[in-house]
């Protein structure tokens, strides 16, 4: 069930989120990152959560291939097409 008010969480977040990419507020280099999302394997039929996600680097990357990538440390929905700060 997606909230009613997402569109105005993804605005909010994408706002916050401008520097998310900066490898200042994240620890993974991108090799990591590719290898959890081959690993994952996601398809567009997956629903993911992430848990404890920080900036959510891992959600983001899985959520270019998933259906619908929640967040629960974030507090935000990435619905398919969507990347966030990317």
């Amino acid at each position: 069930m997606k909230p009613s008010n997402l569109s105005e969480i993804n605005k909010a977040f994408t706002e916050q989120a401008a520097g998310f990419e900066s490898d200042k507020l994240h620890l993974s280099k991108q090799e990591y990152l590719d290898y959890t999302v081959m690993m994952t394997a996601p398809q567009k039929t997956d629903t993911v959560l992430e848990v404890a996600a920080g900036t959510c680097v891992c959600g983001r990357s899985i959520a270019l291939y998933a259906d619908t990538l929640s967040s629960a440390s974030a507090a935000w929905t990435c619905s398919p097409g969507q990347s966030i700060a990317r």
